[in-house]
């Protein structure tokens, strides 16, 4: 997969007619990226931590996660999470002219703007379809592609019909599309450096604008504020740290920032509705 940009991934093929990648990995860091193509991760090991968008996700063994097509998402690894999952990138086209499917995906996901939910917990069918699909691409036996294609044909299908987010389309012209663009060294930032001080003027200075102007876009991008992304961006991460009971809820906050535990417990609180103890 080669970067453009340092950002928008091109995704390439290995055929024309079969556009659809099948691998497994393990979570480490990674930098953020979106692409046209819909990335969807099966995990079956561990627990991961993972952003699509404005949203931090803990995915765990049995979980799916689904980044559509020009979602900025990344990895985030520690030493707590490092799981392991399975990928599938599929082309918007990987259906066409097959009858498979009736919905054009191209037209619904970037041209209407909907997306699908992405974070998807104990699902047995969809996660035996995708184990289904592993299979038939790592033995490659006589017309695995067929097999593939109509296995994520059902898959498709079942998403469509019960994971569709149809409350809030986005809007995907080439202009958002450059405003995702400019505003991805400022989150980059933020996810590889949630535990140190980050002003707003040197995320800004990243980007290359004025303060006013990248207040402005980031909220257009991402619903929030840059202040209130980061809070809550610490937040998830140290969420998903006080799981691991080897750590105090002093180390916690350390790690995530905040060298004030009283602050530290408010945020915790507010975003969590519950305290970091409980």
């Amino acid at each position: 997969m080669k970067l453009e940009g340092g950002l928008l991934q091109a995704i390439k093929f290995k055929s024309e007619d079969f556009k659809i990648i099948v691998s497994s990995a393990m979570s480490s860091a990674s930098r953020d990226a979106f692409h046209p193509e819909i990335e969807i991760k099966l995990f079956y090991e561990g627990d991961s931590i993972q952003t699509i968008g404005s949203k931090t996700i803990v995915a765990s063994a049995g979980d799916i996660t689904i980044a559509n097509p020009y979602e900025v998402h990344a990895n985030i690894a520690t030493d707590l999470h490092q799981g392991k999952y399975y990928l599938v990138m599929i082309d918007l086209d990987f259906f066409k002219n097959t009858g498979l499917i009736d919905v054009d995906l191209r037209n619904l996901l970037v041209a209407d703007g909907v997306t699908f939910n992405n974070h998807i917990k104990n699902n047995n069918r969809l996660n035996q379809i995708l184990m289904r699909v592993i299979e038939e691409a790592t033995e490659q036996r006589e017309y695995y592609q067929s097999v593939i294609r109509n296995l994520m044909a059902e898959f498709f299908s079942l998403l469509l019909r019960d994971q569709l987010n149809k409350d809030n389309p986005r809007l995907l012209s080439t202009k958002e599309i450059k405003k995702a663009t400019l505003i991805a060294p400022a989150i980059t930032k933020i996810f590889n450096d949630y535990n140190k001080t980050i002003t707003i003027e040197e995320l800004a200075e990243l980007c290359h604008v004025s303060k006013f102007y990248f207040c402005r876009v980031f909220k257009e991008v991402t619903g929030d504020t840059p202040s209130n992304y980061i809070i809550h961006h610490r937040i998830h991460i140290a969420r998903a740290m006080l799981k691991d009971k080897s750590k105090s809820i002093q180390e916690v906050a350390l790690l995530c920032g905040y060298n004030d535990i009283s602050y530290f417990y408010r945020c915790y609180k507010k975003i969590t509705g519950s305290t970091p103890r409980k």
